[in-house]
This record gives structure tokens, C-alpha cells and sequence, in this order.
């Protein structure tokens, strides 16, 4: 449990991108697929949803990869705020969009942020 504390403490600080220690969330198999997809999106940078449902494979699923994504319990570790609306504007985020907004300026989202 150590080890994660101070994995996420290095994150807030600037001094991590990744996390390196094991998870195994909870969910449908369906959520864990758009899980592990969303670990793929790298720090500073984000994908539209509909980019995450054609990764997935049907970018008609877009609603539902979106509720699976409601349901990340992995917030920050399972980096669902760097999801954003396909304009690049923040978007649905079960932590609210003020949290969304700081942890994409921490990692030094390089867009204009808009919120709708």
C-alpha cells in the first residue's frame, strides 16, 4: 500500500507519468476492455470518445463506452480525464469537471480547455 501512496503523491508532484504497481478493477468485461484502453491514452494527451469507441472497435458504441467509463473506479490510475469531447471540450467526468480541468493542466494538457 506504500508503494501506491507514493506513486500517486509522485504523480500530484510531477515526478511520475505512469504507475507501475498492479490493479484489477471490478467490472463487466465490456468496462475492463474500455479500461485498459483508456490506460493506453499517454500523460498529456487526450482522445475523444468517439476515438476510444473505434479503438475499441465500433465507434457507434460510443454511449455505452461512455457509461463504462462513468464507472472507471480508478479515476486517476485509469487515466478516464484525459477522455475528452471530440472539439476538445471536458466532457462527462464522474470526479466533476473542475478535477478534470486541474489534472489535465497538471500533466500539461497542451489545449485551450473549454467546458460545456
Amino acid at each position: 500500500m506504500r508503494g501506491v501512496i507514493k506513486q500517486i503523491d509522485e504523480y500530484f508532484h510531477g515526478k511520475r507519468r505512469e504507475f507501475t504497481f498492479p490493479i484489477r478493477p471490478k467490472g463487466t468485461d465490456f468496462q475492463v476492455k474500455v479500461w485498459k484502453l483508456l490506460s493506453r491514452i499517454p500523460y498529456g494527451t487526450s482522445l475523444a470518445y468517439v476515438k476510444v469507441a473505434q479503438a475499441y472497435g465500433d465507434a457507434k458504441m460510443v454511449r455505452a463506452i461512455a457509461g463504462a467509463i462513468a464507472k472507471n473506479p480508478l479515476l486517476i490510475v485509469i487515466p478516464c480525464h484525459r477522455v475528452v469531447g471530440s472539439d476538445g471540450s471536458l466532457v462527462g467526468y464522474s470526479g466533476g469537471i473542475t478535477t478534470k480541468r486541474r489534472l489535465l493542466e497538471l500533466e500539461g494538457y497542451p489545449k485551450q480547455l473549454t467546458v460545456l
